[in-house]
């Protein structure tokens, strides 16, 4: 009768003339009755298991080592392109420098030249994100805190989105409200980079005539401050909740835009002071949400800040 086992288990690999097979042993150590010890061994032909995972794991290796040979590729590839792209966008922003400083220049081409400055500054900008998710997928990228202008940020960004706008026949409206420091300290170019995103999103998804609207003004008290955020996935929710509890906010998570639209219109007036807001999400998305929330019949509807990411 046995009463205890103990089970050890090898690969053994077999030749047989010049070819191999692999086998499994087991050894199990028997507890027999009167004390007495014994050993049980037994083997099973696993040849045809053993290769097959031998030939996953080679076929897992060259795939590992194909996208790690493609990514690098593509980062010298974009890299190159970026200088090359580079080169001749640096000599038309120094030529209209140049031609900017020309005391003798008409008023209407002092201002056309002005336009292109800025638009070839703003595609050198994306030229270097490209760069920067080269970074990023090295995690090299870096962010850098240093005093700026945020006053004169926000006024290359509006130029940048005014001609959007124009194109597009919107009307846009920036203003600042009460006083800005003079500098800040932080990633200018990230700042800058974040405003053209969430404006230019703005202006693509308003229809004209519409109106973008802008607003600048400098918060010192955070806490207290009600956040609704609207945003599909749990796990980004979650990040800026957390995000929004280090600056002494609360928050409430809608997963969708309809939900949103219920939690808003169920909470008593002025509940939430800005609401976080997802553009493409199952149900209902961003934009619908935000459209219904701002035609319903109580005054924080019209007054609430929503943001785009």
């Amino acid at each position: 009768m046995i009463l205890m086992g103990q089970r050890d288990a090898r690969l053994l690999r077999r030749l047989f003339d010049t070819e191999s097979r692999y086998y499994r042993l087991e050894f199990v150590k028997l507890d027999l009755d009167g004390g007495r010890t014994g050993i049980a061994v037994g083997f099973r032909d696993v040849d045809a298991v053993v290769r097959n995972e031998m030939v996953a794991q080679k076929t897992l290796r060259e795939a590992v080592a194909a996208a790690n040979a493609a990514n690098r590729a593509k980062s010298n590839f974009l890299s190159s392109m970026s200088h090359e792209m580079r080169t001749p966008l640096n000599a038309i922003i120094g030529l209209d420098t140049l031609l900017l400083k020309n005391p003798a220049l008409p008023e209407e081409v002092h201002e056309q030249a002005e336009k292109i400055g800025i638009s070839a500054r703003h595609l050198l900008e994306l030229i270097n994100n490209i760069l920067d998710m080269n970074r990023i997928d090295e995690g090299t990228l870096a962010l850098h805190e240093e005093p700026f202008s945020l006053r004169d940020t926000i006024e290359l960004v509006n130029a940048i989105i005014q001609n959007h706008c124009d194109e597009k026949g919107l009307a846009y409206r920036s203003s600042f409200v009460g006083k800005l420091d003079d500098f800040y300290v932080g990633d200018e170019l990230n700042v800058k980079r974040v405003l053209i995103n969430v404006l230019g999103n703005a202006a693509k998804y308003t229809i004209p005539p519409g109106t973008v609207s802008f607003t600048a003004e400098q918060t010192d008290i955070l806490e207290g401050r009600h956040i609704l955020i609207v945003e599909d996935m749990e796990l980004n929710a979650e990040i800026v909740a957390d995000l929004l509890e280090m600056e002494g906010m609360t928050s409430d998570w809608a997963e969708n835009g309809r939900i949103a639209v219920e939690m808003f219109s169920e909470k008593p007036e002025h509940s939430y002071d800005a609401i976080l807001m997802d553009l493409r999400m199952p149900v209902m998305d961003g934009l619908e949400s935000a459209r219904r929330i701002r035609s319903l019949d109580r005054p924080d509807a019209k007054t609430v800040h929503p943001s785009w990411p």
